[in-house]
């Protein structure tokens, strides 16, 4: 999560006292592991205190929590201050897409909300980068990408290729509307199509968002 750059103040939470209360237990909460230093029960109790002498309990959020206006922009701002670290800079073309080149060697990072993609081909480039990352904030490497945004990718190292395809995702969208069976054709609609203008049209067939949705997905149809 992002630095506030403002002070910001939220009502507590449902499950906030129950939360102390483990902790207090010595209770292992979430995927942390389980509470032993002394210094985070003391920590709980203290807080506990402070809300019961409170009469209107709330909390100064010190980090940019999911929900607040800020957050998508201040976690922006940290993980690019990291990717910056390594010399890597975002384009002036897609401020999510960063590069890093020196001579024949370079680094590309894309960032989807939290996720991101790295490629190089230097792998002590790649290493280096994943290093710097982890200590910076808690990551996961999954390994080489198989799937994302509803792309699936397949990689061949050997030959310096990489196939993108939507097969998945397109099923998907044809069994929600009912298209499974449908034939493929080259051309979006039929070439001698005469549309007419419906006397009663069905309302769930003109709902808005009915229409979006399958309208929506058909731009990201094509060839890979």
């Amino acid at each position: 999560n992002g630095e506030l750059q403002e002070q910001v103040y939220m009502n507590i939470s449902e499950g906030y006292s129950e939360f102390l209360r483990k902790l207090e237990s010595g209770v292992s909460v979430g995927s942390k592991q389980k509470p032993s230093e002394s210094k985070h029960i003391a920590a709980a109790r203290r807080s506990t205190k402070a809300i019961n002498e409170m009469k209107n309990p709330t909390c100064l959020i010190k980090k940019a929590l999911y929900g607040l206006r800020q957050s998508g922009l201040q976690w922006y701002v940290k993980l690019t201050e990291s990717l910056k670290d390594v010399g890597l800079e975002p384009t002036k073309q897609d401020p999510c897409f960063f590069v890093k080149r020196q001579e024949d060697k370079i680094l590309l990072v894309t960032i989807y909300v939290d996720d991101l993609l790295l490629a190089s081909n230097h792998p002590k480039w790649l290493t280096q980068t994943k290093a710097h990352l982890s200590k910076a904030f808690e990551i996961k490497d999954i390994g080489p990408v198989k799937s994302c945004l509803g792309i699936e990718f397949e990689q061949d190292i050997a030959k310096r290729q990489v196939f993108m395809s939507q097969r998945k995702y397109i099923d998907v969208m044809l069994r929600r509307f009912g298209m499974i069976d449908c034939k493929p054709a080259m051309t979006p609609i039929e070439t001698k199509c005469n549309l007419k203008r419906l006397e009663v049209a069905d309302q769930h067939d003109m709902n808005r968002d009915y229409v979006q949705q399958q309208l929506g997905p058909s731009h990201s149809f094509g060839p890979f």
